[in-house]
């Protein structure tokens, strides 16, 4: 089976989410005796194409090169995108985002929808309106739908009336190394990166926009036991502290105990593995990607009880009431000074991570390809 992968999303990120989840589906594809895939990539700033264990997906075209711009990168893709459309006989394609081809070829399509943030969210972004039209043309167009999780499929029904025999659910993993729990437990404090930050500190993974609820931790914090205690908030990716967020800390009295970690990804790692506990307040996610990264090195997980945070969490952590300070306040005094009870939800956690992997993503992708070809 022939697969070619368009290389959008590659031309349009430099390295996160969606694009690691395609990388991780094409090596492990690649695998398969019978699979041969090609992505159509132009010019890019992609860093994972710097990688060289992911070199063996094979690509037509592809130029490094961060002095272009994002349209520019785009649009140079979806011209190598046509050249091999048109020219190389493939079994079917996998689109990796939304943006239309030039050229239209009667061939299988495969689209993968992560979330509905743009239809949900409007406010949160510019183009929600463009990439909503975008979205429901390409998902016209395809022949099979992959939804991340249970919340995603339910959402493409309500919103876009997609049918049900178009939708298939398939979880995504984590980019970590394997270890066994007790393996973990040996190396739980080893990191040069941690030597000069606090040893007590709860995590907070991603962006910090509305949705996100982040708001909503900083207060429960703030009326918990923790800051007294010296136990930080740490934050993880997203941009800076804006001065709205400083205004907001200082209003609370915890402006030097919330700290950011800045973004660099090979120290993400290390923020799980000795995290007291690891708090994901959101009101929506698509998958909820950083639940599976935390439970995967048996970092205890406190997560919000609604859509696919409580899909992926399972039996792997601790839920609460996202709109609730006093609950979400309650379980931080509970938990953090309750190390006997940390660690038992450490164990769970590990163990529910067991259920996602690379490969069962990669099998169940798979049966969907051969389906339509």
């Amino acid at each position: 089976m022939n697969i070619f992968f368009d290389g959008q999303i590659f031309s349009a990120q430099n390295s996160r989410g969606i694009s690691r989840y395609f990388i991780n589906l094409i090596n492990r594809l690649s695998l398969e005796p019978s699979v041969s895939t090609k992505i159509g990539l132009g010019l890019h700033s992609n860093e994972l194409f710097l990688d060289t264990s992911y070199q063996n997906a094979g690509y037509y075209f592809s130029n490094k090169c961060s002095t272009f711009g994002k349209m520019v990168s785009v649009m140079s893709t979806a011209c190598v995108n046509a050249f091999n459309e048109k020219k190389i006989n493939f079994d079917l394609i996998h689109r990796t985002y939304y943006f239309p081809p030039i050229l239209k070829k009667n061939m299988p399509e495969v689209l993968t929808v992560f979330d509905m943030m743009h239809e949900l969210f409007p406010e949160n972004y510019k183009n929600s309106k463009i990439i909503t039209k975008l979205k429901k043309q390409a998902i016209d167009r395809s022949d099979k739908i992959i939804c991340i999780s249970e919340n995603t499929k339910l959402d493409l029904q309500n919103i876009f009336n997609v049918p049900q025999e178009k939708l298939h659910v398939i979880h995504l993993s984590h980019s970590f190394p394997l270890n066994d729990y007790n393996q973990w437990i040996k190396n739980k404090h080893k990191s040069t990166f941690l030597k000069c930050k606090p040893i007590n500190y709860i995590l907070y993974v991603g962006a910090r926009v509305n949705h996100k609820n982040f708001v909503t931790l900083v207060k429960s914090y703030a009326k918990s036991l923790l800051p007294e205690n010296n136990i930080f908030i740490g934050c993880f990716g997203g941009s800076k502290f804006t001065l709205e967020e400083k205004e907001l800390f200082l209003k609370y009295q915890v402006s030097n105990k919330i700290m950011h970690f800045g973004n660099l990804e090979s120290n993400l790692y290390d923020l799980y593995k000795n995290a007291l506990l690891f708090v994901c307040p959101s009101f929506y996610e698509g998958f909820g990607l950083p639940i599976v990264e935390a439970m995967s090195v048996g970092c205890p997980v406190l997560t919000s009880n609604l859509g696919s945070l409580k899909e992926v969490l399972g039996n792997g952590g601790m839920r609460f009431d996202p709109k609730s300070t006093e609950e979400l306040t309650k379980y931080l005094n509970e938990l953090s000074f309750d190390f006997e009870r940390l660690s038992i939800m450490s164990k769970k956690s590990f163990k529910r991570s067991q259920d996602f992997s690379w490969d069962k993503c990669a099998k169940k992708t798979y049966k969907i390809y051969q389906e339509i070809c």
